[in-house]
Parts: C-alpha cells; structure tokens; sequence
C-alpha cells in the first residue's frame, strides 16, 4: 500500500508538471529528469515528500530540488540559494548543459512544486522595494 502511493505521488507530480509544461516561459528538466528529481524527493515509504534532503551522491538533481524548495519556504538567506547554483555548475558538467541553465530549470520546476508561493522570494521583494 505505501509502495503505490509513492507511485502514486511520484506520477501525479509528473504529469502536473507534464500539463503545465506548454504554459512555462520558463525552461524545464527533461520528462524523464523530472521523474528522477520527483522519485528522489518522495519518501518510498509514506508517499510524502521527504523531510530530509536526498542524498546529493545517489540524486543531485533531486538533492538540488530538495535543497531550493526549502529555500523558497524560508526567508531566503543568500548561502541556500547560492549553494545549490554551485552545485549545478558540478552537475551540469555530466549532463553537458551550462550551469546557468540547469539552475534555471530547477528553480522553475522548484516553483512549480511550491505552486508558486515563495515566502523567500516575498520577503527579498519587500526587502528590495522603495520605501521612500
């Protein structure tokens, strides 16, 4: 029973992102990187997503994931964010794409998880704005 529904979430995630792929501006991870990321953010057990962040060894871009939709349920602290751009320029380099790009389909697909709310994103907003 909590096989099917890691199955069962796991799939779901992917044919959300899936849908809403043709509506993105944004670039996005392959299908088939998408299924990786999900399946390594999904605990195999309850069906969730994981409290801990996936092992970045066994998963990066799942790890990655992880790693920016905790980000963007924080207050945004400039090291998260910027360690996980670090990270892409490693992993990047196995998946023969610029750096820059991956961190951009991550973090698009990172927002698509948090279905668009970023209490980070908000609180670098309001940090920003002109309050004169």
């Amino acid at each position: 029973m909590a096989n099917q529904l890691y199955t069962d979430h796991v799939n779901a995630l992917v044919n959300y992102v899936e849908y809403i792929r043709p509506s993105m501006s944004d670039p996005l991870p392959t299908p088939s990187q998408v299924r990786e990321i999900m399946s390594g953010i999904v605990n195999k057990k309850t069906g969730r997503s994981l409290r801990s962040t996936p092992n970045r060894h066994k998963n990066p871009l799942a790890n990655a994931v992880h790693r920016l939709v905790a980000w963007h349920c924080s207050q945004g602290n400039l090291t998260g964010i910027k360690t996980v751009e670090w990270d892409c320029i490693i992993i990047a380099k196995s998946l023969d794409i610029q750096a820059g790009e991956l961190f951009d389909q991550l973090m698009a697909l990172s927002v698509i998880i948090t279905q668009g709310q970023s209490q980070a994103i908000d609180k670098w907003k309001h940090a920003l704005t002109d309050r004169s």
